[in-house]
């Protein structure tokens, strides 16, 4: 297997996932190229993590889900959630960490009377122990001369599993392992995000066979649906009012307007087509999610366009609130007939 073609297969299952407005998670990934190309799902991985350290497929956390994405065709400032390092190089940091901070209290208890009881490593206060930025380069260096855990890749890399939560800086810049443990198989860990509401869904797992079959299906009724960001139902939102959910068609997301901060004009032109959530939008014309430094969102009706497909071109970026043509067509139409004019 060329790691070439192996590469072109992995960013064009990433696509096509992104295409069909599903997370191209690593499940996905793997069964996808499994099917269409017979690459074993180990070697998707292991090569899908060398990518990522390439940084030619971004890794990112989003909502408590991990998802990864084609680096060519999105713009890092405007990428949604946190970036992650590959699962190759969150393990090496932290064993890293992990065995800097074991020699640190070997040589410690060494200059301690035998008889004292220690205090167990899950139960240290962030603020013991742990390794600087240069001790842990070392680590690396005298491992292997030409790793790539140089001090500035370190540097960003910590950054991120600081981010992710599993690691705290500790006193005079030392780092150390949170309490929590890392595991490869499950790295949804969810955690709140500033700027939106954080999400409280119940996530169920769809399962298939006789008894799912067999299960009743039950009716609920449209105001006893709950929002997903604060759980109360269409028929009380936070404000005590009772406020119809906007659902989004790709991935049935269920929210209020008002939890989405929308005007009460955006909200009622959101409801008159099929609504789509911020992770499942996509353009309006040409119905693609790529580009998304130019995608566009109306400020009247929500929809999404690319500043090309949009008619007429959108030739500058908007730095405020901006309104598509057609929205602005019909509210001019509005605005004359409450006048009187022809």
């Amino acid at each position: 297997m060329a790691a070439v073609n192996s590469q072109a297969v992995i960013l064009d299952a990433i696509d096509s996932l992104r295409k069909r407005k599903a997370r191209p998670d690593l499940e996905r990934i793997c069964h996808m190229v499994e099917r269409k190309n017979g690459i074993r799902s180990m070697d998707v991985i292991r090569e899908l993590n060398q990518m990522v350290d390439a940084e030619t497929v971004i890794k990112v956390d989003y909502k408590g889900n991990t998802s990864y994405r084609n680096a060519a065709k999105w713009c890092r400032s405007r990428l949604s959630g946190s970036q992650l390092n590959s699962s190759d190089a969150t393990r090496a940091i932290l064993a890293a960490i992990e065995k800097l901070t074991a020699k640190d209290d070997q040589s410690t208890r060494s200059g301690q009377a035998q008889s004292l009881p220690q205090p167990r490593k899950a139960d240290r206060a962030p603020e013991e122990g742990g390794a600087t930025l240069e001790e842990i380069e070392k680590f690396f260096v005298d491992e292997d001369p030409d790793t790539k855990f140089t001090q500035s890749y370190l540097q960003e890399a910590i950054k991120r599993e600081i981010g992710a939560g599993r690691i705290f800086t500790a006193k005079e810049g030392r780092y150390v392992l949170a309490k929590i443990v890392y595991s490869h198989e499950n790295e949804n860990t969810q955690k709140v995000k500033r700027g939106r509401p954080p999400l409280k869904r119940k996530r169920i797992k769809k399962t298939h066979g006789p008894d799912f079959e067999q299960e009743p299906v039950v009716k609920i009724s449209v105001w006893d649906q709950k929002c997903d960001y604060c759980t109360l139902p269409a028929s009380c939102n936070k404000f005590g009012n009772k406020e119809e959910l906007l659902v989004c068609k790709d991935c049935t997301l269920k929210v209020h307007p008002s939890c989405m901060k929308y005007s009460k004009q955006l909200a009622e032109r959101s409801r008159l087509s099929p609504w789509q959530c911020i992770d499942c939008k996509t353009c309006h014309v040409c119905e693609d999610a790529g580009d998304a430094d130019t995608l566009l969102f109306c400020d009247s009706c929500d929809k999404g366009y690319h500043m090309a497909c949009h008619n007429p071109t959108v030739e500058e970026k908007p730095s405020g609130k901006w309104v598509c043509e057609l929205c602005a067509s019909e509210d001019m139409e509005v605005y004359s007939n409450s006048t009187g004019e022809n």
